[in-house]
């Protein structure tokens, strides 16, 4: 009896920073770009469903808010986007095979969970767009090593709740620069780290040491490899983060 190849989920962790340090564009940017990709991952499943077709990759989107209390319970500070991944479908059966029959109902089966789960990925897709565009960003204060640091345990948990294989990363949109104090908790998992750093104060020394000491804090939380882009970058850079497929 023929299997069908799972789909891989993406499993995606940001924490976006829209406090008083750094101009709000930046911010309201990384968000839109995410409603923008999360909006085009899965597309509309077709009107007559195919006889074959490949898997399709799942999505499930932890969204942290930098404020001044990062670590708190507010309802304003995390929003979770998931988008089922799809099986594949096998070719149908050749009608003089022995166990036609068989095969073939199992072919049909799979055809119509196959067609549901699309049917359900687009509009998971469709709504997690919505709700990125309607989530209120709040400009307050700095706790963004908290912010990470609660990212990664609320990533830990979704990644267990989740069958078939997984890619993790994560993604820190902020200038780094902690105001309150630095709390350190979690398990990256040795999962790579993108750290988006907008230079809002324009003095490269001070915003490399931010990015240094916001590194060495990572990787006492396990992070795999951690890499540096400049704000500016931000489209592309949230992009090729999150909607990179194999």
């Amino acid at each position: 009896m023929p299997t069908a190849e799972a789909g891989v989920t993406f499993v995606r962790g940001v924490c976006v920073d829209p406090t008083a340090s750094t101009p709000s564009f930046f911010s309201d940017g990384v968000m839109a770009q995410l409603a923008k990709d999360v909006e085009n991952w899965a597309p509309p499943a077709p009107a007559k469903p195919p006889t074959q077709s490949p898997p399709q990759a799942g999505l499930a989107l932890v969204v942290r808010v930098v404020s001044t209390n990062s670590a708190g319970f507010e309802n304003n500070l995390s929003l979770v986007v998931r988008i089922p991944a799809v099986p594949s479908l096998w070719a149908p059966p050749e009608p003089t095979a022995s166990n036609y029959t068989e095969l073939n109902a199992a072919h049909l089966a799979q055809q119509r969970l196959v067609q549901r789960l699309r049917e359900e990925a687009a509009q998971k897709a469709r709504d997690g767009a919505q709700a990125l565009r309607e989530f209120t960003l709040v400009r307050s204060y700095s706790a963004v090593t908290a912010c990470a640091s609660v990212l990664a345990v609320m990533v830990q948990g979704l990644s267990a709740e989740i069958s078939g294989p997984q890619d993790t990363s994560f993604l820190i949109a902020s200038d780094l620069a902690d105001t309150q104090d630095r709390q350190l908790a979690g398990d990256f998992g040795q999962h790579p780290v993108v750290l988006l750093q907008p230079c809002p104060s324009g003095s490269l020394a001070t915003c490399q040491r931010l990015a240094d000491t916001f590194t060495a804090g990572l990787k006492r939380l396990g992070a795999g490899d951690v890499s540096v882009v400049r704000g500016e970058l931000a489209e592309s850079t949230v992009h090729g983060w999150l909607a990179t497929q194999p």
